[in-house]
């Protein structure tokens, strides 16, 4: 049972940081360029900083959960 508990847990340490990486990396290369074509600078600044405040709420998450 101990064995089970421990592969877990290192489940949990490994999957979940390279998961929200994968998301990170999906969110700027295909998403970023595109909100520099398409929009003002003021308005790719703002969308850049909502991106860094998403990223910024899922380390809150992970460490408080």
């Amino acid at each position: 049972m101990d064995c089970l508990v421990f592969v877990g847990n290192a489940a949990i340490a490994w999957i979940l940081p390279f998961t929200a990486g994968g998301f990170i990396y999906i969110a700027t290369v295909s998403v970023i360029p595109e909100l520099l074509q398409q929009s003002t600078f003021m308005q790719s600044v703002k969308e850049i900083l909502a991106l860094f405040a998403g990223i910024y709420m899922m380390v809150l998450i992970g460490k408080f959960e």
